[in-house]
Formats: C-alpha cells, structure tokens, sequence
C-alpha cells in the first residue's frame, strides 16, 4: 500500500478508501462526484461544516470497481428500547479487532482528538493520510490522537 498525504482536513476517508482500493483520490472524486468542500454550515470550525464524505458513498465507488466492503466494530452493542445498550460477546480488548487489521486490508474509522477520523491499513500497518505509517496496536492509534472504532475491511 501506498501512503496517500492529505491536501485538506475534510478528506481523510477519502484518502484512506483509495489506499485501501489501490486507487487515486481523484478517480474517487471523479466516481462520487464531489470533492467534499461544499462549506454547509459556516458556524462550524473547519473541517466539521464541510461536506465531506459519507461511508456510504465509498462503499459505492468501492462496489463499482469490484471490491467488497465489510464493516467490523470494536464495540458492537445492540440498542436497547430503554436506551441502554447490549454489549455483544466482550472477549477482550478488541482480539478480533486486532487480528483482522492484522491480516487483511481497509479502513479504520474513529474520531481524532477533536473530529472523526478515518485511516487505512494492510496486514498490521497503518497509512495515515496526515504522513504516518505505523505498526497497528491501540496504543499506537491513541498516541497518535487516532481513537478507532470500526474496522471496514475492502476486499
């Protein structure tokens, strides 16, 4: 995988989704149809008025080059009507987690110290479009202000 730096604050799921494609930004932008600048809200601090990108919308450009996307949480739980929540099958801090970043390719998504975030990994190692690559643990993430919380596994 190749490291792919951002050119903005708002793209960074962009960027992860075309590392972990193998594609460009660009040709990206080209099958979405919008770079994510549109500013929607100006009493926001950048990048959170932005448009940006839903997953959705790579997970789409992600099928229409043949590419499955599976999502896999850190913390799955099941909302209850209360309003609490079911945790589902607590075996440790992320085992399973851990051993799918280990040995497969996609996107992590989670929130950066002060907006979400999203990166991208391949068998262990982690490309941060902000100019990291690293070796994936939690405490690597964390030390780097990157808390994640899904995996998306591009296949």
């Amino acid at each position: 995988m190749d490291l792919i730096r951002k050119t903005n604050g708002w793209s960074c799921i962009l960027e992860a989704f075309a590392m972990a494609m193998g594609t460009t930004t660009e040709e990206l932008i080209r099958e979405i149809g919008h770079d994510g600048s549109l500013v929607l809200d100006e009493t926001l601090h950048d990048p959170l008025g932005r448009r940006g990108f839903h997953v959705q919308e790579l997970i789409q450009a992600a099928i229409h080059a043949g590419k499955s996307v599976t999502p896999f949480e850190l913390i799955p739980a099941i909302l209850l009507p209360s309003g609490g929540t079911l945790p589902i099958r607590d075996i440790g801090r992320g085992v399973i987690f851990n051993h799918l970043v280990a040995s497969s390719r996609g996107v992590l998504t989670g929130r950066s110290r002060s907006t979400p975030h999203a990166v991208a990994f391949d068998r262990g190692k982690v490309y941060d479009s902000a100019g990291y690559v690293y070796d994936f643990s939690f405490l690597n993430c964390e030390q780097r202000g990157f808390f994640a919380q899904c995996a998306w596994l591009v296949a």
